[in-house]
């Protein structure tokens, strides 16, 4: 697999991620349990009948999805985008 699609797929899953983050406002508890998922998706063995290159690239983007997702609320808090009812006051 070209190291291209490496990069496109993870810098995809953590631009979603981030981007999630500043649109939406999640409580605090959804964040810790996006941590957690993470970690049990990146210890969970690999399943015998999906292996290999794809497999390592789903798993990934997953993992990369949630601890991004996961551990950004706390820096970008200020940084929320709060939508029309706030412009409008």
């Amino acid at each position: 697999m070209l190291a291209m699609w490496v990069f496109l797929a993870y810098g995809a899953s953590i631009a979603l991620a981030l981007f999630l983050i500043y649109m939406h406002h999640a409580r605090w508890h959804w964040h810790v349990l996006s941590v957690l998922a993470a970690f049990v998706v990146g210890l969970t063995p690999p399943v015998p009948w999906f292996d290999g290159a794809t497999r390592d690239l789903l798993y990934g983007s997953l993992f990369l999805f949630l601890l991004a997702w996961g551990l950004g609320e706390p820096f970008a808090h200020r940084f929320h985008h709060h939508g029309m009812r706030q412009a409008s006051r």
